[in-house]
């Protein structure tokens, strides 16, 4: 059976790794953003900055490496005296359905201190069935890298158990996640329904249609 793949992406998380002391570091250390194609470009998270000693505010920059695409992360301001605040901004519009990986790197007086927040990017196309009742439909997926471990759970809005998952959950690495409409006797109609794939501990939703439409049944690709 042939299969339609589909890149997950949704998303933006940032895993804040810290050395120095605590007077040093960037806040929230985990940020998360979804998204499905057409993407809409999201208001700009706001990291605080913490640069404060007893002895009064630590000079601190930032550097911005994006290691995969180009034009679609950005943030400011890159260079500050004390504590302070970094807006990240994203524009997804543009982007097809991939994933995307940026670094940006705090160094603290100097260099002597430094902490690296990685961005990561998901945007998912939807998924869509369409076809006579009845019908036998072929197979999508969708696929995602995850550090730690992933589970799946599906949302219907109309009707029920019409949707086959597999797996439905796993450990690290990349994954390919087999979805199939299985309609059953369901009669004709529109249905609809969320697939939300959390990885490591962030939620990336796939929003999948299926259209039942009158007619002889038959085998469906995408």
């Amino acid at each position: 059976m042939m299969k339609r793949r589909h890149v997950l992406a949704v998303s933006l998380f940032a895993l804040a790794v810290v050395s120095g002391l605590a007077a040093q570091s960037v806040g929230p250390t985990a940020i998360f953003f979804s998204a499905t194609i057409p993407a809409n470009n999201p208001n700009p998270t706001t990291l605080q900055v913490t640069a404060q000693n007893a002895q009064g505010p630590i000079p601190w920059t930032a550097m911005l490496n994006v290691a995969i695409g180009s034009g679609w992360v950005s943030a400011t301001p890159l260079a500050g005296n004390g504590s302070g605040q970094v807006a990240v901004s994203l524009t997804l519009s543009s982007l097809p359905a991939g994933q995307y990986y940026a670094f940006l790197t705090f160094l603290f007086n100097g260099g002597s201190t430094s902490q690296t927040v990685p961005i990561t990017v998901f945007i998912a196309t939807p998924l869509k069935f369409s076809g006579p009742a009845g019908s036998t439909f072929t197979a999508q997926d969708v696929q995602f890298l995850a550090t730690k471990n992933f589970t799946t759970s599906v949302q219907y809005f109309s009707g029920a158990n019409w949707l086959s998952v597999a797996p439905a959950s796993g450990g690290s690495g990349l994954f390919t996640i087999i979805v199939n409409a299985i309609p059953g006797t369901l009669p004709t109609g529109t249905y609809s329904a969320q697939l939300t794939i959390t990885i490591d501990g962030n939620p990336a939703v796939v929003p999948i249609t299926l259209i039942l439409q009158s007619g002889t049944s038959t085998s469906v690709t995408p």
